[in-house]
């Protein structure tokens, strides 16, 4: 069963119970409602008899009872001699239907049909005065059947109802899931399009969006750094691939052999090197490396890194300093010894003869802050978004 007609059955169900007991309710309340009147009626009727006389007769009680429901009967009964005199609003065939009351019986209640209100006259008489409940429960039967034949009325306006509104609410569910079904592995350019951002529905479009853009950019990138990492490749290989075929196209000495042998050494190195970068990428990328950081003291680190870049500086006549200020670095050593040997090479191969290059530590709120800080032209703005892009 597909979810849409889930949300119907549970949205009918939920629909026509909630009509069931409102049915009932205004089931009982109508019938309350009702016996209330007659009580009123019966009460009433009482109080005009008992203020009449005590000594009903025949003609007060005619007198009494006109105009008055139909289904209205009087009975006054003296207990002590066991006469009953009975006078009702229309003739009655079977008078001996009626319920029998005791003295006791005072006050309103129902008996085989009969809504009753006794009260006493005096010691030896009591007044009764009784209502059919014959039509009150026909009126209530058929307010009972019509609330019956509501139901399946209900039904079917609740699951149609549920039907076209679950339609409506799952439609943007629809469209991204026809969308995931149309994205390639090549294109993620398609978006869903929300009308309102604010309700559940809303924000699975603007997250499933979002994840399509991450998706998108990692696919670029991933799709960049293979055609950076393929030319790259491609340049040594050709130069082996040529000084091989150079060394085969005639027969030459072991000095020229030698040479060649050399380069393509050369070339070689840079491909294992090219090699290495390519494997520290993807360890980086699985963050292999994240569980080998360490504590490294900032001024031995900087001392390293400028005996080994000594040399270099002194041939471009430059000056190499430090400021570690007692720091202390956190993180994976090889990998920075990497990152600031790039840093200064760069530095050098980019800065005036007769200038320093500083490598400096400071310690701030979030940890220490290093830089290696030179006179060269610097970076131009164009360049600065593309600045940590593999092979930019």
């Amino acid at each position: 069963m597909s979810l849409r007609w889930k949300l119907s059955f549970w949205y009918a169900l939920i629909f026509v119970f909630m009509g069931c007991v409102l049915a009932v309710f205004l089931y009982w309340q109508t019938r309350n409602v009702l016996v209330a009147e007659i009580d009123s009626s019966l009460k009433f009727t009482a109080t005009q008899i008992s203020a009449a006389n005590q000594d009903v007769t025949q003609s007060t009680l005619e007198t009494i009872l006109i105009g008055t429901d139909p289904d209205l009967y009087v009975q006054i009964i003296n207990f002590s001699d066991q006469t009953k005199n009975i006078q009702t609003a229309i003739e009655v065939d079977e008078l001996d239907d009626l319920p029998i009351v005791t003295p006791t019986d005072l006050g309103f209640f129902s008996d085989d049909g009969w809504r009753i209100y006794q009260r006493q006259l005096d010691a030896t008489t009591s007044l009764s005065v009784a209502h059919s409940l014959q039509s009150l429960e026909t009126a209530l039967t058929n307010i009972f059947l019509g609330l019956l034949w509501g139901v399946p009325v209900f039904l079917g306006l609740a699951v149609a109802g549920g039907y076209l509104l679950s339609a409506r609410l799952l439609r943007p569910v629809h469209n991204i899931t026809t969308l995931a079904r149309t994205i390639s592995t090549t294109d993620f350019s398609q978006r869903v399009e929300a009308q309102d951002s604010q309700d559940e529905i809303g924000l699975l479009a603007k997250t499933f969006n979002e994840m399509l853009d991450r998706l998108e950019q990692n696919f670029l990138r991933e799709k960049r750094f293979t055609s950076d990492a393929a030319h790259e490749l491609r340049t040594p290989l050709t130069a082996l691939r040529g000084q091989i075929d150079v060394a085969l196209s005639q027969n030459r000495n072991a000095n020229q052999y030698k040479t060649t042998l050399t380069d393509m050494s050369q070339q070689v190195s840079r491909l294992i090197n090219l090699s290495k970068q390519l494997l520290l990428l993807t360890r980086l990328d699985t963050n292999a490396a994240s569980a080998v950081h360490e504590a490294i003291d900032a001024e031995d680190f900087f001392a390293a890194l400028i005996d080994q870049m000594q040399p270099l500086a002194e041939e471009r006549q430059l000056q190499l300093s430090q400021q570690a200020n007692h720091a202390v670095i956190c993180g994976h050593l090889d990998l920075l010894i990497q990152l600031f040997l790039n840093l200064i090479d760069n530095a050098i191969k980019y800065n005036p003869a007769g200038t320093t290059i500083s490598l400096s530590a400071k310690p701030t709120a979030d940890g220490v802050e290093l830089r290696v800080q030179d006179n060269g032209v610097g970076i131009a703005p164009e360049h600065l978004p593309n600045l940590f892009d593999r092979f930019y």
